[in-house]
Order: C-alpha cells, then sequence, then structure tokens
C-alpha cells in the first residue's frame, strides 16, 4: 500500500527588490529611473506647423518635439532647418523656457531672431554661442549641464532650457585646425568620434533634467552604386537622436 504525503509548506525563495529596499534607498535618484519619471505626462515643443506637430509626436492635440530628447532635423540647403528652429525657439519661449543657442556657422543675426518674434533682450533668459570647435562645445555643454544637476539636486525647477545647435553638420575637431595650420591635409579622422562623444554624454543628462535639444544637420549622398541620403557628422548621431526630422526638396 502506498503511504500517502503530504506536501510540506515551503519558504518562499522568490526574489523581489524588499530585499534590497535599504540598497535602493542609499542609490542617488539622479543616477536611476524612477518610476514617477514614467508616469509623468509627455510634455512636446511646438514646431507651429500642425501636420509637422502630429508627424513627430503622433498627436494633433499636443504636438511637437518632445521636451526631454534630442531631435534633429536634417536636409539639404534652403528646406526649412532654420525655419523649423527658430519656430521652436520662439514656441519654446512663449512656454517659459530660457534659450541656449550654440550658432556654428556664424550665419545668424539678432534681426533673424527679431523677425521670427524670439526676444534676445534679456541675458538671463537668451545665450548666443559661436564656436564650431567640437571640444569647446562639448566642454561648455558638460560643465552647464553639470551646474544644471547641482541646482536640480537642491529642488530649483531647471527643465525650462532648451539647446540649439545650428548647425551639428558644420562641426570641426582642434585636430582639423591643428593640422590645417601646419598644412597637413589628410582627412581628419577624429571629427566623427568627436561628436559622437558630445552626444553620448549629454543624452543622459538631457533626459534626466529634461531638457531638450534641437540640432539641424547638413545631408549628402554616398558614392554607391545606389546612393543614399546620409547625414554629415558619423553614425553615432543616428543613434543618439530620438527624432530625425529629413527634409528634401519639393518642386
Amino acid at each position: 500500500m502506498a503511504k500517502s504525503t503530504k506536501p510540506t509548506s515551503k519558504k518562499s525563495n522568490d526574489f523581489n527588490f524588499s530585499n534590497i529596499s535599504s540598497l535602493i534607498e542609499n542609490i542617488s535618484k539622479k543616477d536611476i529611473i524612477s518610476i514617477e519619471d514614467f508616469e509623468k505626462e509627455k510634455t512636446f515643443i511646438s514646431t507651429g506647423i500642425h501636420v509637422l506637430d502630429a508627424l513627430l509626436s503622433k498627436s494633433i492635440l499636443k504636438g511637437g518635439i518632445p521636451n526631454n530628447k534630442i531631435t534633429i532635423i536634417a536636409g539639404p540647403k534652403q528646406t526649412g532647418k532654420s525655419f523649423i528652429s527658430l519656430n521652436i525657439a520662439r514656441n519654446a519661449q512663449k512656454m517659459g523656457y530660457n534659450i541656449v543657442w550654440i550658432d556654428t556657422e556664424f550665419s545668424i543675426e539678432k534681426s533673424d531672431f527679431d523677425m521670427y518674434g524670439i526676444d534676445t533682450s534679456d541675458s538671463n533668459k537668451f545665450m548666443l554661442i559661436r564656436t564650431n570647435i567640437v571640444e569647446k562645445i562639448k566642454m561648455f555643454m558638460m560643465t552647464f549641464l553639470d551646474a544644471l544637476q547641482k541646482l536640480k539636486d537642491t529642488g530649483v525647477d531647471v527643465s525650462k532650457t532648451i539647446f540649439f545647435i545650428d548647425s551639428i553638420g558644420m562641426l570641426s575637431s582642434e585636430k582639423e585646425k591643428t593640422d590645417t595650420l601646419k598644412l597637413d591635409v589628410k582627412q581628419d579622422m577624429t571629427r566623427a568620434k568627436q561628436i559622437k562623444s558630445l552626444v553620448r554624454l549629454i543624452t543622459n543628462d538631457l533626459g534626466y533634467l529634461n531638457i531638450p535639444l534641437v540640432a539641424t544637420n547638413h545631408v549628402y549622398l554616398t558614392q554607391d552604386m545606389f546612393p543614399q541620403t546620409i547625414m554629415s557628422g558619423g553614425e553615432g548621431l543616428y543613434y543618439a537622436a530620438s527624432v530625425i526630422l529629413l527634409l528634401s526638396d519639393a518642386k
């Protein structure tokens, strides 16, 4: 006759976060993504073009570029890259954003901002930086973002800040400049690496601070048998940007 057996109670060995709750409490919140971040309502900054807003955000009522990611507006010359960027800057300023505009082409003037209704009179709310050396921009942005992180940790709301780089395709490297002065015309292989390093370093900081970056870029055709349109600046931009808007000529 078979002996009957009863299932014995066994203490659960299943893991859950309560097992390491004390460790989690000691981790700085700025180094992790908290649950609250997922529950916040997404906000966008309008481009001023309703159809484009809906395309970028998949929302007709609350459309535009995301307020905490990198957006790249790329295309050939005279396709409206700066036009869209200036529209975003005006609408962001109406929402209370402070603007940091990095001009790498020395092409923008006060009259251009005035034409689009962007107030440049208050240096505490509008900043214009002119340089095309990627290392200098990287140092400036990392220093700026680090200062904002320290302010946020004290309870200051720094999220009403937006960066523009016009254009990221015109960035040069210190090595390229030095080689040119030495009359060394060999191709600079560090430029794309420096641009990739820039976006890699700032992506998480922008997300943590809820700060958007809008960058314009140039495009060119590859020399393949079947040419493709790609952005200048290397592949790093494709991985770092959350939104890439490719413009084209229309007949």
